[in-house]
């Protein structure tokens, strides 16, 4: 299973803690390897269609980035100006930013690709984007490669269906905001929660959903058995946020999450991020790695089981 990610996503010296955690997911990964899984550099050439491929995800992202924010909000973030909204994303700007925010989005662009190319599943050491507007990031999140990847998927590999799950703990009100005004034909949008409220307003394609502690794992499975109780996708998109540990969800609840999740994807083509989840008081970056790499030890496992 490929695994995609370079130091370009932890380039800005800046950067929260929730984006270094993919650097320490990586290191981790280095000492203490998964089988079956396989680290990636996004910009690597790559075998495909009985030939080598120069790398041009760095292209891809930055088109679909383009396609899925504003030209405005695009331009300050390269820029620095305007400072607020160059800034939105709550990191301070820097030569770095838009690099590594667009770094992100290039493991995921790999990732969709490989994915869509092979007929398989695979992944992307990205942090949490699933809150970045079109004109707008927000809470870390630079720009939104989850609506980037269904672009590149719908107008690169022309499909007609495909589901998102995203199991973050925070509303992802970035998401649904580019979903459902470019692609709501197109897409199906399962958002899981453990915020109260409601993030945004219900539509067809959507379905939204506030999750606490107490049987998390069973009822994050009631939602997700609704999206798969009556139609096929022709490819997924999967948010694993770890950030769940945060409002008091136990580690073996997000370890049956992750194993169910990989249960009902089966063998449709589909990508995982890693998604949200700060080292703090709460969870330490040693506990948080832990926790992403149920994820990885999920996929591979499935992975291994199918060849």
């Amino acid at each position: 299973m490929n695994l995609y990610w370079n130091d370009d996503c932890v380039a800005d010296p800046t950067a929260p803690l929730g984006v270094v955690k993919t650097a320490d997911i990586v290191k981790r990964l280095a000492t203490d390897p998964i089988d079956g899984v396989e680290l990636v550099d996004p910009m690597d050439d790559f075998f495909a269609d009985g030939r080598v491929w120069l790398s041009t995800f760095d292209e891809c992202a930055l088109e679909h980035v383009r396609r899925v924010h504003s030209p405005e909000y695009v331009e300050a973030v390269r820029t620095g100006s305007p400072q607020g909204l160059a800034e939105s994303s709550g990191i301070e700007w820097s030569e770095h930013l838009f690099p590594m925010g667009l770094a992100h989005v290039t493991g995921v662009m790999a990732a969709v690709h490989h994915a869509l190319e092979s007929g398989t599943q695979c992944g992307s050491v990205s942090p949490n984007m699933n809150r970045a507007r079109r004109g707008s990031g927000d809470k870390g999140c630079i720009f939104n490669g989850i609506a980037a990847a269904v672009s590149y998927a719908i107008t690169g590999w022309k499909l007609q269906r495909i589901l998102v799950i995203d199991c973050d703990r925070d509303w992802a009100t970035g998401t649904e905001e580019i979903l459902a005004s470019q692609f709501p034909d197109r897409t199906v949008h399962v958002d899981i929660t453990c915020l109260p409220g409601r993030g945004y307003a219900e539509r067809d394609g959507n379905f939204s959903k506030a999750i606490f502690p107490v049987m998390y794992a069973d009822k994050t499975e009631m939602a997700v058995q609704r999206m798969f109780s009556d139609e096929s996708y022709d490819f997924i998109i999967y948010n694993a946020g770890m950030n769940p540990v945060e409002a008091g969800v136990e580690s073996e609840e997000l370890a049956q999450r992750e194993r169910m999740v990989r249960w009902y994807i089966g063998d449709t083509p589909a990508v995982f991020l890693s998604g949200g989840g700060t080292p703090s008081a709460i969870v330490s970056t040693d506990a948080l790695v832990d926790l992403h790499l149920l994820t990885l030890n999920e996929w591979a496992r499935y992975g291994r089981l199918a060849s």
